[in-house]
Parts: structure tokens; sequence; C-alpha cells
């Protein structure tokens, strides 16, 4: 009995090509291929295939884009396992945030503290790290502001055109030729491949109204990302009103012999900062702008070369006393310029990679540097710049990347030169990881991983550091760079069906720092002023633990809950404030406890909430009883966020809400964040259809 042939379109591949880069190529060998089934998971997902008959008359040609697959294959394994966290989008859209910030803190081991909403300023805090010990990148670009890392989160991008964010050890980031003091935050954009444009219209509650636009469009080789936005408040008291503006532009260009990549974006807050940096001064208010800017070309090849030029542009005007006398005004004008150059190739004993970078700080201010022998005039002031400073560091790094079956190890060595002293540093840092077992069990992929790594890091002192004497703060310019020593071992457990994501995903990480002289504001109790000084040796120690189980990626899109996540960390610090008052260093959360739980009510219509138990340790200094003030400990709160979101094909409405309990609680000593807060907007997505290449 002969059986039925049924007719199928036939498809030809037009963009096969042998390039020098390619993984066949790099093996030095004839690889032939006969057969290439159409069962390949990154073409198609067909079940069944059928062989071409004569009588088959359905041909079209689709032209695919091209897919590389080299030993950079290798490349992503490595630093898979140096990555501490990965954040996609997919797993934020429904998340109740409307900023990196608010973002960035659903995140263990992470403690974003917060002066102001929206983005207005965070601090970032890692593991019991200040604020000035993360580094963040922008696409690979080291956008740390020298002055202070109060404003290391002024960046021009929101939440809607982040591809992902990778929060990385402190080893990894030895690989762009930094070395983060405790750790790194690398936020990534990208241009879609679908030429589109998106709106976000939003309100709420303190007279909050914002709006943003982006578009990705493609023009010969270019592939655009183009976003606007602004919002402002009222403020939800007196003096935390704001206004914040961004615009950001990425252009990525393929070519015959490599990739461009190029990216500009401009920053604008003015907003009220109630005691934002003393809790005697409630009038404060500040105006800041910042421009960043990159050029990258990643060229093909056997050997690769990767070198990068930035710029970064910060504007700052800070008023102790809101409206008061120009004057009296502290104007800061930073700039930061570099070059950097990664090369790298793979071999038979892994990747390596080498890397230069020369970075050049400048500052001129009123108050920061040293007295300036011909003062520069303040833009659109009346006024001069009377301080400055500038200084040079260079860096050369050498990262060695090895992969030998199971195990994984990646080998690093940075030595950083600060030219204004002289100063050379050797900083290694190892990471290895070993694959214990992937095996299949009833169409279950299990994969499990253990990883230890080890680092030193160093980090000099901030402008502000050495400088800085407003109000009740005082700089010192005899600050010693801080160092410190890591280690840390870390599981991680995957579970995924065939085909698929994974939909369990567990880890779990022990670390331990060693740091010397690091570097905080502290005072006795009865003192007046806050002096940046070297503590003695601080031990750090800690757990970090997440479960993800993503059912959507189980059972499909269709099921009642879709994600439950639970994520729990722990700090220890061995050294206490009985003598004195530790301003930002000894006064971290020791327990975090966030569960996120995302259920649909019908269809597309759900729930997202996020439930966080926060517990910090130390105490600060109230003036809510008394004038002179008095000890008070952190008190452990609790946050509940909610989203309700609705969505069909392009259209996404949302209401939530912040702090549903309405808790006072205090990120910073006695800075009292937001109360309940309630928001709604509206996004829509207009695609614009490909020509399609049909004969």
């Amino acid at each position: 009995m002969k059986k039925a042939i049924k007719k199928q379109q036939v498809y030809y591949f037009k963009r096969w090509t042998r390039k020098k880069y390619a993984s066949f190529n790099s093996i030095h060998k004839v690889i032939i291929i006969s057969v290439i089934s159409l069962n390949c998971s990154f073409i198609f997902n067909i079940s069944t295939v059928f062989s071409q008959t004569e009588n088959d008359s359905i041909q079209k040609i689709i032209q695919l884009n091209e897919v590389e697959i080299s030993l950079e294959s290798t490349t992503q394994s490595i630093q898979k396992s140096l990555l501490k966290s990965i954040v996609t989008k997919n797993e934020t859209k429904h998340a109740p945030a409307q900023s990196i910030n608010e973002l960035l803190d659903y995140l263990p081991g992470l403690d974003i503290r917060q002066r102001g909403s929206f983005g207005t300023q965070a601090d970032i805090s890692f593991r019991g790290g200040s604020f000035d010990q993360t580094i963040v990148l922008l696409n690979g670009i080291n956008i740390t502001d020298p002055q202070t890392g109060h404003y290391t989160m002024n960046i021009p991008v929101n939440i809607n055109i982040i591809k992902q964010i990778e929060v990385f050890r402190s080893t990894s980031a030895f690989l762009y030729g930094v070395a983060p003091f405790s750790g790194a935050i690398h936020i990534i954009t990208q241009p879609d491949t679908v030429n589109k444009i998106g709106f976000h219209v939003f309100t709420g509650m303190y007279g909050l109204v914002g709006g943003e636009i982006y578009a990705n469009f493609k023009t010969g080789k270019f592939k655009h990302l183009l976003s606007f936005d602004y919002n402002r408040s009222d403020g939800y008291k007196k003096n935390t009103d704001f206004n914040l503006l961004n615009t950001f532009y990425q252009g990525v260009a393929v070519f015959r012999k490599g990739k461009l990549d190029i990216q500009m974006g401009f920053n604008d807050k003015a907003y009220g900062a109630n005691s934002f940096y003393s809790l005697k001064y409630p009038n404060q208010f500040e105006h800041t702008q910042t421009w960043i800017s990159s050029i990258q070309w990643q060229s093909k090849g056997f050997v690769k070369w990767k070198p990068s030029l930035y710029y970064r542009y910060h504007f700052d005007c800070f008023e102790l006393f809101k409206n008061q006398d120009k004057q009296k005004n502290n104007y800061h004008n930073s700039q930061v310029g570099g070059f950097n150059l990664q090369t790298w190739f793979s071999s038979r004993i892994g990747k390596t990679t080498l890397g230069g970078d020369l970075r050049i700080e400048d500052i001129v201010s009123t108050s920061l540097g040293d007295i300036l022998l011909n003062q520069k005039a303040i833009r659109n002031e009346k006024l001069n710049y009377t301080h400055g400073k500038t200084r040079y560091i260079a860096s050369l790094s050498l990262t060695q990347g090895f992969v030998y079956k199971n195990f994984i190890s990646n080998i690093s060595l940075l030595l950083p030169y600060y030219v204004e002293s002289n100063l050379w540093n050797i900083l290694p840092a190892a990471d290895v990881s070993y694959n214990i077992f992937f095996k299949e069990k009833k169409h279950n992929y299990i994969d499990l991983w253990v990883v230890a790594s080890a680092a030193k890091t160093l980090r000099m002192p901030t402008f502000t550091d050495l400088y800085y004497h407003t109000g009740d703060i005082l700089g010192s310019k005899n600050l010693k760079p801080e160092q410190a020593y890591t280690v840390e071992l870390g599981v991680e457990c995957e579970i995924a069906k065939q085909g698929k994501s994974p939909y369990f995903v567990f880890k779990t990480d022990v670390f331990g720092r060693w740091t010397m002289d690091m570097i905080d504001y502290s005072k006795q109790e009865e003192d007046s002023v806050w002096r940046a000084v070297n503590h003695a040796n601080i031990f750090f120690t800690g757990i970090e633990t997440s479960l993800n189980i993503y059912l959507e990626n189980l059972r499909g899109k269709n099921v009642f809950v879709k994600t439950i996540s639970l994520d729990y960390s722990y700090l220890y610090s061995n050294k206490k404030t009985d003598n004195y008052l530790s301003r930002y260093v000894l006064d971290h959360l020791t327990h975090k406890l966030s569960l996120t739980f995302n259920h649909s009510i019908y269809k597309t219509w759900g729930l997202h909430y996020i439930l966080s138990y926060n517990q910090r340790k130390g105490v600060y200094i109230s003036y809510k009883n008394t004038i002179a003030g008095e000890l008070t400990p952190y008190k452990p709160y609790t946050l509940l966020d909610i989203r309700m979101y609705y969505y069909i094909k392009y259209f996404y409405v949302y209401i939530e809400a912040s702090n549903v309990l309405n808790v006072t609680y205090y990120d910073i000593g006695g800075l009292d964040q937001a109360g309940i807060w309630v928001k709604g907007g509206v996004k829509y997505q207009i695609n614009i259809p490909k020509k399609k290449l049909i004969n």
C-alpha cells in the first residue's frame, strides 16, 4: 500500500557562507555536511520532514539572517559562568517599576538606596559596598561618575528599551579593563530587527505625568534605536518635586569586515532634594545634566579587535537652600574621556584576551579640587570655577579562558597605573566552573554547575571623597585607596523541557570579602561634621539564594500561575559602630527576602506582585523629636508593590501601586520614602512590516 505524500513548501537557504572566522574553518579541517535537517532548532521547529518530489510546485526563497557558529560559543559559556544575574526584558515587562533604580532593587544582593522616586537619585550598594564601589557599564562602556557615585545612575535610558541587565561578580568586569570594588552592573540596549514605533503615557498621584516614545528602524546597513522620555511630579512631600528628561540614540551596522556600534544620550534632572545629603537641611535643590557618547568597532577574523572611544560630560548645580544667592551654590563640571582596546583570539587552550584602557578624569568646580591659577567661566552664569583637578588612569589586562569537557576557567590579571600618584597595582582574578551533570530524564534536561571565584580589587577615592566641604560633610585629601579580597562559591541548577527555556532555576552563593582602608563618612555622636576616613579592616560575608519557577515554560502561556520567584540574601559585617557613626558602609541590609508572583486573571489580564522584607544594620541620627538629634536604630519593614495589566497584540494597559501597605521606611537614615503611590499608563507599539522576498 502506497503512502500518500503531502505537498510541502521547499526552502532554499541563500546566506550560508564560508568565512575565516567560522567555527569549521577555525578547526583547520575540511568539514562536509551531507544533510542539514529542518529540525535544527535555530531555524525551524518541525516535527515531520517530507522529501521533495517532482509533483511539488510550491516554492519560496527565504533570505535568512546570517548565522555565525564559532568558538565564540566558548566565550559565551565562559561569560555565563562569570555572571551574577541576568535580567531580561521579558522577565521585567510586568514589574511595577518605572525606572532602572526601581528595577534593580528587586534583585538579590543589591541594595538600591533611593533618595527620591522615579530614578531621581539612588545609591547602589552591592553586598555591603558603598555607592562609589559599584561600576556601571552601558553597552560595554564604563560610564561611572568620578565625582561621586550619587550621579552614576544618571543614565539616559528608560527601561522599555533595555534588552537586559547583567550584574557581575567582582572578578568578571576585568574583561572590560576595570576592577569594580564590590561589583558591576552592565546595561545593554540593542536596536530591534523589527521596524517599530512605541508610545508610553502614564499619570498618577502627586501630579505625576510622563510619556515616552521610541523607534527602531533600519537604513542601509544601519539599525537604529532612538528614544525620548519625560516625566514630572509635584512630589510626595514638600520639596520632592522633580522634572526628568532622557534622550538616547544607538546605531549598529554590520559590514563585511566587522561591526560598528555608536551611542549617545542626554539626561537632565531638576529636583527638590529634601534632606538628601543632610537631615539638617530639608530645602536642598539640585540640577544635573549628563551627556554620554561612544563609538566601538569590532572586527571579524581569527584575531578580533575592538577599539572604543568614549566621552562622558556631567554638570551639577547644588543649592543647600533652594533659590539661595547663586554665589553660594556649588557648581561642578566633570568630564571623562577614554580609549579602550580589546583584542582576542581562540585557540586550543581557549580564548585569550588582551586589553588596554586610558582614562582621563577632569573636574572644574567651585569647591572640588586644587585652587586654579586661571579660573574658568561657568556656563550661563556670571561666575567662575575656582578649583579643578585632572587625573590619568592607564590599565592593561590579560584574560585567559579555558574550556575542557565539563570544566571552564577564566584567569585575569589587571594592571592599573595612576599617573598622578605614580601608583602601580597588580590585581589578579580567577573564575572556575564545573558542570557536574547534564542529562535527560523523561524529556527534562537537568543542568547543574558549581562555580568558584576569587579576586583582588582596588578603588581610588572620588573627587568628592577628597575635596568636598559643604554643610556638615568634610572630605579628606589624605585618603588612601581602598582594597579588598573576595572569594565566592556557588551552585546553579536549571531544568528545562526539550527545546524550551528553563522552567526551574535555582542559584545559591556564599561569599566573603576582606576589605582594607574602606572609605566612609563617620563621626562621633557629639560631633557636628561627617568626615571622610579610611576604616580599619572590615570583613563581609553572606549568602544569596534564588528560586525561580517559570510555569509558562512548562505548561504554556495559558497557565494560571505564570512565574514564582523567591530570593533571599543575608549579609554580615564584623565591624560595630559603638564608638562612632557610619554614614554609608556599616548600615547595610542584613536580611532581604523577596517573593515575586505573577498570575493571570483572564486570558491576557493578569496581576504581578512583589513582596519584600528588609532589615538594615546600624543606627542614624533622627531630628524628629529633638533639635540636637538622637540615635535611632533602623526598623525592619515590609513592602508590597502590585501591577494589574492587560494586553492584546501591540496594546498594553496597566495600573500599579508601590508601597501598597503605606509603610514608613528609610533607605538612608531619617530620609523617609513615599507611601502608597498609584499610577497607571498605556503602551502601544506599531510594527512596520518588512518587504518579503517571494518568488
